[in-house]
């Protein structure tokens, strides 16, 4: 099973009025960059990288579940959900969660279960039927 993992930086070009983004996939166990994609942040350019990543799996995908993990951006999920029709994923948002370092302190000697730092949240799973073997 491949799990992949999407992202987004920015950089500027001249000058911080000019952002640049960088979308980028890669295989999160051997850190091996699959592609990236240079543009807006939006659907557009989240499509063209997973399709980049589907033409760079090829039939790897087909025969085995994709997981994949991205941040909370809203346009993976499109992208996702109209690239990879014939595929099996499993799709995972991680989604980070503030908190104040102050009200952390205090509360851990009135609660000392402590905090989630991160909050996982399964947004969409893809799977089709399969045919005995």
């Amino acid at each position: 099973m491949l799990f992949i993992q999407m992202d987004e930086l920015w950089s500027f070009l001249r000058n911080k009025n000019n952002q640049l983004w960088v979308f980028a996939g890669f295989d999160a166990g051997s850190r091996f960059w699959m592609n990236f994609e240079l543009g807006s942040r939006t659907t557009y350019t989240a499509t063209k990288l997973v399709k980049q990543i589907k033409h760079y799996l090829g039939i790897l995908a087909q025969a085995n579940p994709l997981k994949i993990t991205t941040d909370k951006l809203a346009a993976y999920n499109n992208a996702l959900q109209s690239v990879f029709t014939d595929i099996d994923y499993v799709y995972l948002q991680i989604v980070k969660k503030r908190i104040n370092w102050i009200n952390l302190f205090i509360s851990d000697f009135i609660k000392p279960s402590g905090f989630h730092f991160y909050q996982w949240r399964l947004i969409f799973s893809c799977t089709r039927p399969r045919s005995p073997v």
